[in-house]
């Protein structure tokens, strides 16, 4: 009996390590589940804010210039005139949502002597329609260069729009027009044509 009470004693006793071993491995485990519930929900938010980021570029207005149209100034029997043209932008609203036209600036220079970046100061805004409604399109008024000089032209410009909760977008584009023929191109330089 007595060594049964010895062995009992012992085992009784050795669950104070036991004990003292087994709440560190709790600790360390609600340590890391608390890290891992952090983690969590920080991708959460990051996935919620980037749902609804998507949602809002999803629903807004995007103007986008679909083409253009350049019409010869040249009356018939006269001999051609380089540059004598006229030259209307059509935009469309590809977006979910109407827009509110702010403002529309077009210019009008010579290809090799353009700059890098565009500059719209000094080109006096051109009469649009008010709004456009999701799906719908419209011409910017016909303008034209002043006739004569063969060098290429460029027309570019940027159209400014808002959307219904006041944020503003704007839409850059820009066109090479012969100088000879009613015929344009893309202009390739990425900071005249852009999206925001």
């Amino acid at each position: 009996m007595s060594e049964f009470i010895t062995a009992l004693s012992e085992t009784v006793h050795k669950p104070e390590w036991v004990t003292a071993y087994a709440t560190i491995v709790i600790a360390l485990f609600a340590v890391l589940l608390g890290l891992l519930n952090a983690s969590l929900a920080k991708s959460a938010r990051r996935a919620a804010n980037a749902a609804e980021n998507a949602l809002v570029e999803l629903e807004r207005p995007w103007l986008f210039v679909e083409g253009a149209k350049i019409i010869r100034r040249d009356m018939p029997g006269q001999e051609p005139i380089p540059n004598n043209w006229y030259i209307s932008i059509k935009v469309r609203n590809v977006g979910r949502s109407p827009a509110i036209i702010g403002e529309c600036v077009i210019k009008i220079g010579p290809k090799d002597k353009l700059p890098r970046v565009p500059n719209y100061s000094g080109a006096p805004p051109i009469e649009t329609q008010q709004s456009l409604s999701p799906k719908e399109a419209f011409d910017i008024r016909a303008i034209g260069p002043g006739p004569g000089d063969p060098a290429i032209r460029v027309a570019y410009g940027r159209l400014t729009y808002i959307e219904l909760n006041g944020t503003r977008h704007h839409t850059g584009f820009a066109v090479e027009v012969s100088p000879h023929v009613p015929a344009f191109i893309g202009y390739s330089n990425p900071a005249y044509n852009y999206y925001d």
